[in-house]
């Protein structure tokens, strides 16, 4: 299973950059951090993502801050190119769900049932997303960061 800091060879330099710009930039909400707080056992999730994917550049920096925030957060990252190799999963069963789910961003719980919890877009956007390429683009340019941070948060405290 890979890192962020493996994540971002996934793609070329350019992608990298990208990446870590956009982190440097991202800030977490006090109210993230104080639900952060409320988790105090580990847990582990798979996230299926690509620096090139302009959705990803929005998403991974919250992931980050948010394993930065709370220990007992850890993301393992796997590119959708490589759904075939299973270094990238902890068990067959979880590489056979992924690759039956494989939008970018998504998040998997590592758990016994390998539950979808985050794919692609928040649910309280996804309406507006997909019938605007105008607000699409607003959204990746990270404009509606404070409502998908919101969702993430929901979904891994869940």
């Amino acid at each position: 299973m890979a890192s962020f800091q493996d994540y971002l060879t996934f793609n070329g330099e350019a992608e990298k950059n990208a990446q870590l710009a956009f982190l440097a930039r991202t800030n977490l909400d006090v109210s993230t951090l104080q639900g952060l707080a409320e988790l105090k056992t580990p847990r582990h999730f798979l996230v299926l993502a690509e620096p090139f994917c302009p959705d990803c550049l929005v998403f991974v920096p919250l992931l980050v801050k948010m394993a930065q925030a709370n220990p007992h957060l850890h993301f393992h990252f796997a590119p959708r190119r490589e759904l075939n190799n299973p270094s990238y999963f902890a068990t067959p069963e979880q590489q056979k769900f992924v690759q039956e789910h494989s939008n970018i961003p998504s998040v998997f719980a590592m758990d016994e049932n390998n539950k979808l919890i985050f794919n692609e877009f928040p649910e309280t956007l996804k309406a507006q997303i997909q019938a605007s390429p105008a607000f699409k683009e607003s959204y990746r340019q990270g404009l509606y960061q404070k409502e998908l941070e919101r969702e993430l948060l929901k979904c891994l405290l869940a």
